[in-house]
């Protein structure tokens, strides 16, 4: 008989966790209780997983919703359910929290939408099954972050018990940084139920195994057939599509584009032909933009219809920003946030801070009409650097006299670079990142591939 480790169970654990670590670090807290009643408005009953009691024990300071690690702790329907909560018992925080990704939100902030009163995110654990909460090493992890945590809490709770509500003033991150972890929480719950699919068609689809294993290859990595091979890639698989409603939102503001509506969906094989509906309508206004939005084996990675409504609410919080008034680093950072370190070593893939790449293009730009090759460019920061080099080196040998131009327009920068990554993904924010240089000029499209930067020579020694 097999038993279920269920969120309940992990409640319980966690619960004792946070009031041993009241009592040891002597916190301004009296205690945490699991499943306490609040009554709504209506007379309704609720019960939050967890609330953490202040000092006097009569006051509720912080509640707590804990759910699965497949849940994201920025899903709407669970962050408006613990504000709901909090708004009715007048607890002025809560956080919501999937094991793996904590949220603390603030309560009480007229005027503002749901993602300005997040205060702190923070990343926890990396588990897919609760059951491993038992295991020593994360019981090790969990209490050291609630130490942390919990000093964090208290410190928040006196600022706002100590002032009036017009004078205090709590931190918040700006919107670029919301967006990254609203997206790599997303990621990181979505990619399970995906990851589990892929291992049952793979039992049940012998030309699909095959395919997997060769697309490996193809990627220069080593196929093990293991669980984290099958994670890696349901990740890239969703990195991607994201990836394609970024930039087609960019398109969007340009051409004046519809928004997606994804709406009305329940399998995820009509949700992958409704995204592409919308995709083609950028191959439409110029093909070269196939380089996103074409397809290859990642595409064909089934989406299990249980994630469709978290993709949809996904592409809702997306369709909020104006990416026309978002810095191209800023895209640049999405990629290497949504893939932790250890996963970005595992694929081969390494970021270079833009002091460092300045650095290395001051010695080898020396003219503005130098062309550049990037074989392994990432996200693009090589190239974009290039591209502002460029664009300052002509302002001054101009001014010295040294130039016959004062500056080089957009159109003239983008044809002097060249990028190859043998990744989808990096490739594909490349591109994004340069047509973001100039969004008016949209229709100029970087000479990014997406491809092996050795493949040429690879065929010209088989041949021979």
């Amino acid at each position: 008989m097999s038993i279920k480790y269920g969120e309940r169970s992990a409640q319980g654990l966690i619960l004792q966790w946070i009031n041993q670590v009241i009592r040891e670090q002597k916190l301004s807290f009296k205690r945490a209780d699991q499943e306490v009643q609040v009554k709504t408005i209506h007379g309704k009953v609720r019960y939050p997983d967890i609330v953490i009691w202040d000092k006097s024990g009569e006051k509720v300071a912080c509640l707590i919703e804990l759910k699965v690690p497949t849940i994201s702790p920025y899903d709407e329907e669970l962050v408006e359910d613990a504000l709901n909560k909090s708004v009715i018992a007048g607890i002025p925080f809560f956080v919501t929290w999937n094991v793996n990704k904590l949220v603390l939100w603030e309560t009480f902030k007229p005027g503002t939408n749901l993602l300005e009163r997040r205060l702190h995110h923070e990343d926890v654990l990396d588990i897919k099954d609760l059951k491993d909460l038992e295991k020593d090493e994360i019981e090790k992890t969990i209490k050291s972050f609630l130490e942390r945590f919990l000093q964090r809490l208290q410190t928040y709770y006196e600022i706002k018990v100590a002032k009036p509500p017009e004078i205090y003033v709590l931190p918040k991150l700006p919107p670029d940084e919301i967006l990254v972890h609203y997206l790599k929480t997303f990621v990181d719950s979505l990619y399970i139920p995906v990851s589990n699919n892929l291992i049952k068609k793979k039992e049940k689809d012998p030309k699909f195994y095959e395919d997997l294993v060769q697309w490996f290859v193809s990627q220069g990595w080593l196929f093990e057939d293991t669980e984290d091979d099958y994670d890696r890639v349901a990740r890239q698989a969703i990195y991607l599509l994201i990836n394609k409603i970024l930039f087609y939102n960019i398109l969007k503001e340009r051409f004046g584009l519809k928004e997606i509506d994804a709406g009305n969906i329940s399998s995820g094989e009509e949700l992958k032909k409704k995204l592409q509906e919308y995709f083609n309508r950028c191959l439409n206004i110029n093909p070269r933009y196939g380089i996103i939005f074409a397809a290859d084996f990642l595409e064909r990675i089934p989406l299990p219809d249980e994630i469709v409504s978290g993709f949809t609410r996904v592409i809702t919080e997306l369709n909020k920003y104006d990416f026309s008034k978002i810095g191209y680093d800023i895209i640049g950072r999405i990629f290497e946030k949504l893939i932790p370190k250890t996963e970005r070593h595992k694929l081969g893939q390494y970021f270079t801070s833009t002091d460092v790449v300045d650095l290395i293009l001051g010695f080898t730009i020396k003219h503005p009409d130098d062309k550049v090759l990037d074989p392994a460019c990432g996200s693009g920061t090589f190239l974009v650097r290039a591209y502002h080099r460029k664009r300052f080196l002509a302002q001054k040998l101009f001014k010295e006299g040294k130039y016959t131009k004062p500056f080089k327009s957009h159109e003239e920068l983008v044809k002097e670079l060249w990028g190859i990554d043998i990744a989808k993904f990096p490739a594909h924010l490349a591109l994004i990142n340069i047509v973001r240089e100039n969004i008016k000029a949209i229709e100029t499209i970087p000479n990014i591939a997406c491809k092996d930067c050795f493949s040429n020579t690879r065929s010209k020694r088989e041949r021979t």
